[in-house]
């Protein structure tokens, strides 16, 4: 009797492991990709990844963060600035903040930048690159603004 409880409780526990460590891959797992062709692949499939890009002292973040959808067609990515180059005060105001895009499955792995894709995102990145693309384009109309009178009196 006592050898078919040790038995009973070892099983048990043998189990445990296995659903607790089956359940930490499903929720917990993240794959970390380090090239475009990895990160597009697993938005095309919507599973859990990370990914980091620099351009041109610019460093990006991306994630998938769901892996169980609970929405069918949708898949979330977060977005997050974590170095930006410029000294401009305005858009330095991007570094640091983070945005969370919840993308058609349809769309999600047909391009890399998911900020090109601005309709489906919300936070204070969007926000920020908003800003700082309103500013750029009100320096070019006054840089301009001779050029563009010229043309609208046309």
């Amino acid at each position: 009797m006592e050898r078919k409880k040790v038995i009973l409780i070892s099983i048990l526990i043998l189990m445990i492991i296995i659903v607790g460590s089956v359940t930490s891959y499903l929720f917990f797992y993240t794959r970390t990709c380090t090239t475009d062709k990895c990160f597009i692949q697993a938005m095309r499939e919507c599973s859990r990844a990370t990914y980091r890009v620099s351009n041109e002292g610019n460093v990006w973040q991306y994630k998938v963060l769901n892996s169980l959808s609970f929405s069918q067609d949708l898949c979330t990515i977060e977005v997050k600035n974590l170095q930006i180059a410029s000294e401009d005060p305005l858009a330095k105001k991007v570094q640091g903040k983070s945005m969370k895009c919840r993308v058609p499955k349809e769309l999600a792995g047909t391009y890399i930048k998911v900020e090109s894709k601005m309709e489906y995102c919300t936070g204070p990145l969007k926000e920020s690159l908003q800003d700082l693309l309103i500013d750029q384009l009100y320096k070019y109309i006054v840089q301009n603004i001779g050029e563009i009178t010229k043309e609208l009196q046309r």
